[in-house]
């Protein structure tokens, strides 16, 4: 259920690359790196964090041309993890964060050892090709004390959900989740939910983030 057709996930990796090099092309950098560090903090801000909450190693899972990393250029150490990063690093409006490490893969065959304070996952987790062994990684290369914070666009309507399921008209994701299923999904790998808060709501999906912690053994 959580993982999709090799041949699905490579659509949807084309798709997901041409959308950001149209989207990308119609912004000045410069502007929209301003406007995208605006829009974390605010994120942030939404699920109780500052930008000084957090200290130590981050990893930002999916991370996009401009992910949340950009908020932490200069004052962590940081591990950018996503299969389209070599194409994303091309872009003017992508700045490489003066410490860090780069890996263009999957996350799902990362085989790093490093622990990280936090890791994020923002709206990524729908995109990859093994939801289960992507959330396993995750969890390996967390801190004992450390915190992943997930987002997921999730599904309001059940009908919607199993239609979307088996008619790839997201063409973008290929998977289709509810929040009960990313719940469940999260506990089964050894998390254990600090919080869930609602980021925006639209008529098909909404948005969720999840602040979890290891469960303690």
């Amino acid at each position: 259920m959580y993982r999709v057709k090799h041949r699905r996930w490579k659509i949807a990796q084309f798709a997901e690359r041409w959308w950001w090099k149209i989207y990308i092309s119609k912004k000045d950098p410069s502007q929209y790196r301003q406007w995208k560090q605006a829009y974390w903090l605010n994120v942030l801000q939404k699920i109780g964090y500052q930008k000084d909450d957090f200290c130590g190693r981050i990893a930002d899972i999916g991370c996009g041309p401009n992910g949340i990393f950009q908020l932490f250029e200069k004052s962590h150490q940081i591990s950018l993890i996503d299969p389209l990063l070599d194409a994303y690093m091309l872009y003017d409006t992508f700045n490489k964060p003066s410490k860090s490490q780069l890996f263009s893969m999957q996350i799902e065959d990362f085989g790093g050892k490093i622990d990280h304070e936090f890791v994020f996952c923002f709206n990524a987790i729908n995109h990859m090709l093994d939801m289960q062994k992507a959330l396993q990684k995750m969890v390996k290369i967390l801190s004992k004390n450390g915190t992943l914070i997930l987002s997921c666009d999730v599904h309001n309507w059940y009908l919607l959900h199993q239609i979307f399921r088996f008619i790839p008209w997201d063409v973008l994701h290929p998977h289709q989740i509810t929040k009960k299923e990313m719940d469940s999904l999260l506990t089964h790998h050894g998390l254990t939910i600090k919080q869930c808060r609602q980021l925006n709501k639209k008529p098909i999906f909404s948005e969720y983030v999840w602040i979890c912690t290891k469960s303690e053994a």
